[in-house]
């Protein structure tokens, strides 16, 4: 078997860095469109703990027939024209991020990958017809590539991601890392294939991928009219985006920069007096 060698790479994790499970439905697009092979899977032993992740098991008949521990895959992709492209899924380690960002940037390392983008997705104060994609980079490079694909780049203070402790040694190794992020409406229980057709589009752009997201297009002017009824029917969160509005209103009027990622917290709380997690 011939060594892999692709300098470009993108890694995925599910979880706390998935709202909505935005990233997860991105993979399934990426391995629905184009052919990938398994390049490598580790067992996550010692990288997570039974309170956060649990093996999935399948009894039938009253017998286990298989238990399914937690792992994280590679993926390759070898186009026709264009060089290989790797692919990282899987859960987001619960315990030793220190240890398991060495071992991705030493695996990198090894298969010679010289760029890194991480796709991440969180809840945020903004509308269903709003595309708000963010990006964390290291150098001046990344950030001119972001910023002419439209990205904000955030200012932001709160618990972090399994992305930064990776960013933080592929700095320390050379390898160049970008970290992606979708902006989620809070109100929404499932992805907006329209964020989801900018997410991959710019994702396509970073790593010379093409990729078709007219049928996200599609799907998502199908189910708007839906979503506006449903939102006209539900008083209370047409009353919160009312005042989301008038807040926006504010901001723009005062100068004040929306790039940031806001808490929920105090939006929720005028609402029930209840204080809630800041969203994933």
């Amino acid at each position: 078997m011939q060594p892999i060698r692709a300098h470009r790479a993108i890694l995925t994790f599910k979880g706390w860095p998935d709202a909505g499970e935005m990233v997860e439905h991105s993979v399934r697009e990426l391995t629905r469109q184009m052919p990938w092979t398994t390049a490598t899977v580790w067992d996550l032993d010692g990288f997570w703990q039974l309170d956060s992740v649990r093996p999935q098991i399948l009894v039938q008949h009253g017998q286990i027939q298989r238990v399914e521990w937690p792992s994280y895959e590679f993926l390759t992709h070898e186009p026709i024209e264009g060089e290989r492209l790797l692919l990282g899924r899987g859960p987001e380690p619960t315990c030793n991020w220190r240890r398991f960002a060495e071992m991705v940037v030493a695996q990198l390392q090894d298969w010679q990958c010289r760029e890194v983008i991480m796709l991440g997705s969180l809840y945020d104060q903004i509308f269903h017809d709003e595309v708000v994609i963010s990006a964390v980079v290291q150098d001046s490079g990344a950030y001119s590539r972001v910023r002419e694909l439209g990205c904000r780049l955030i200012q932001y203070q709160g618990p972090g991601a399994i992305h930064a402790a990776i960013m933080e040694q592929m700095a320390q190794s050379g390898i160049q890392g970008i970290s992606l992020w979708a902006h989620l409406p809070f109100y929404l229980k499932a992805p907006s294939e329209l964020l989801m057709s900018h997410f991959l589009r710019t994702v396509g752009a970073l790593v010379g991928l093409p990729l078709d997201t007219q049928h996200l297009i599609d799907a998502w002017e199908n189910r708007l009219t839906e979503l506006e009824q449903l939102i006209e029917q539900d008083r209370e969160l047409r009353q919160l985006l009312e005042q989301l509005r008038d807040c926006q209103s504010t901001k723009e009027t005062s100068g004040e920069n929306r790039s940031k990622v806001v808490h929920l917290n105090e939006f929720l709380k005028k609402r029930n007096d209840l204080d809630i997690d800041e969203p994933a």
